[in-house]
């Protein structure tokens, strides 16, 4: 986010744009739990699913990661899935 900030401080918006654009980015970030649900070997087998066009792949280690977490954290990442799926 601090890299963010210093982007918007040196661009020309306007305060009031900075201020819309800032509030997007905190009401958006993930939640805790999406943002440690993956290890670093997990997002390099991510990113060898993606280059061969495995989404099976993709979808079966996230449901892995998901059922290993305690159910209000999982609750919690697929209703913010669900919302962002949405929009």
């Amino acid at each position: 986010m601090t890299i963010v900030k210093l982007k918007l401080i040196s661009s020309d918006l306007t305060e009031k744009e900075r201020e819309k654009i800032e509030k997007f980015l905190v009401r958006n970030r993930p939640p805790t739990v999406l943002r440690k649900l993956f290890s670093h070997h997990d997002k390099q087998k991510i990113h060898e699913f993606m280059k061969k066009r495995d989404i099976e792949g993709v979808l079966r280690l996230v449901q892995e990661r998901l059922d290993e977490l305690p159910e209000k954290d999982r609750e919690i990442a697929i209703k913010y899935m669900n919302i962002k799926a949405r929009e």
